[in-house]
């Protein structure tokens, strides 16, 4: 942990290496800026091949996240259609000469 910007959506800075290379990243996970410190240590999560690519969310909670939200989505969406569907379809009943 290098640095805290708590008024900026509770953000921090974390840096990494990564083959000799540092990394910088913003954060607002793990609790964000109001539960740390400088200099605390985090775990981050990162791709070999694009280390830049980073999270402190461990990968399985993030896809679970995913699938979460993917779910709630894809009912609101049908809930939706749904209540579209059938209002067009009583409006097309109740016009004559219109409709299915």
């Amino acid at each position: 942990m290098v640095g805290l910007t708590p008024q900026i959506h509770d953000r921090f800075q974390v840096e990494y290496v990564v083959d000799a290379k540092r990394v910088n990243m913003e954060s607002n996970d793990s609790g964000g800026a109001s539960a740390h410190r400088i200099g605390d240590d985090v775990t981050v999560y990162y791709l070999r091949a694009e280390p830049t690519f980073a999270s402190l969310v461990p990968p399985g909670r993030a896809l679970s996240n995913a699938v979460f939200y993917m779910a709630l989505l894809a009912g609101l969406a049908a809930t939706w259609f749904t209540i579209f569907f059938e209002g067009w379809r009583a409006r097309a009943r109740s016009s004559p000469g219109r409709g299915p």
